[in-house]
């Protein structure tokens, strides 16, 4: 969805907002992060130092932005609000003044950024959209965002995410114990009907399900890092009933192994659970075989997190 940045000459507003193919915590991340801020902020041609980024209330945000003519901007931030990951209020106190808000809304795995600048009167708004293109360089800063937020993420990495109405702690021993798993785990419809195994560092987590399409299907995980409440590591394979390796009963392409990384993230009492996929080890026709299931995978695990919602409720 391209960005849209429109007031009237009477307003003392620019509103620019733009939807981007990525879930809500990676474009936080990239709002919230120097390390990434400075690779995209600003308009076109802009290339930015910044010195300081205490994102928090009363923190500050310190920068110079560098023009495409070798002209320094200073800029200076005090933020107002910070609520991750939904929303982000600071004042520009560097001149021209101004008060901005940027919100965060995600739906389908993707993320709709709306960023309003309000200022004192609509005549000083008028002037930095004449005298800078304040405008114009609103929707291009959104656009580079774009673009960066394309280049970091990787084509055969598969990420879906979703904020969960319960306590960290409870949240992360759903994941980690083998008979709360059974009760939840899997695309709607199946039945896990053997679930084995200990979620430690080596340890292998070993079940069986009974899934429409496919019949009954085995599978393992292998742990290679657990952080309690924080992140799960592990490498995922189909497999039998010896506990073996074994490919895909219906895609013979499909990557033998999968990496896979489960983080928790505390916002206000409540959970975000993120998943992130990684083929392993595999040739270029596994890689393009799962770079096109991604929207499979993608209703799949819509379906895991609605058995998961539910379990929590419960």
């Amino acid at each position: 969805m391209p960005a849209t940045a429109s007031e009237t000459s009477s307003s003392a507003v620019i509103v620019a907002a733009r939807t981007f193919d990525a879930p809500r915590d990676l474009v936080w991340k990239m709002w919230t992060d120097p390390e990434h801020t400075a690779k995209w902020w600003g308009p076109n041609g802009f290339t930015n130092t910044i010195e300081k980024m205490d994102v928090r209330p009363g923190g500050e945000f310190v920068l110079v932005m560098h023009g495409p003519d070798g002209t320094d901007y200073p800029n200076k931030f005090i933020f107002r609000e910070v609520v991750k990951p939904e929303r982000i209020a600071y004042s520009h106190v560097s001149g021209p003044l101004f008060e901005a808000t940027t919100t965060f809304d995600e739906h389908d795995g993707k993320t709709t950024v709306t960023v309003r600048m309000e200022f004192a009167t609509a005549e000083l708004r008028n002037k930095v959209v004449e005298q800078f293109g304040a405008d114009r360089g609103l929707e291009e800063e959104l656009g580079k965002l774009d673009a960066y937020l394309k280049k970091m993420q990787r084509p055969d990495e598969f990420v879906i995410s979703r904020l969960f109405d319960a306590p960290r702690d409870v949240v992360f021993r759903a994941w980690a114990e083998p008979a709360e798993l059974q009760k939840w785990f899997g695309p709607k419809g199946a039945e896990i009907f053997y679930s084995k195994g200990e979620a430690k560092p080596g340890g292998v987590y070993h079940y069986a399900m009974r899934v429409r399409a496919m019949g009954e299907v085995w599978g393992r995980w292998v742990y290679r890092e657990i952080v309690p409440p924080e992140r799960l590591v592990w490498v995922n394979s189909f497999s039998d009933k010896d506990g073996g390796v074994t490919r895909h009963p219906m895609s013979p392409t499909w990557p033998a192994e999968l990496l896979t990384t489960v983080t928790f993230d505390d916002e206000g009492g409540k959970t975000r659970v993120t998943v992130r996929w990684v083929p392993i080890n595999a040739g270029d026709e596994e890689r393009d075989t799962f770079i096109a299931a991604k929207e499979s995978m993608k209703g799949g695990w819509t379906g895991t997190f609605d058995r998961l919602d539910e379990f929590l409720v419960t």
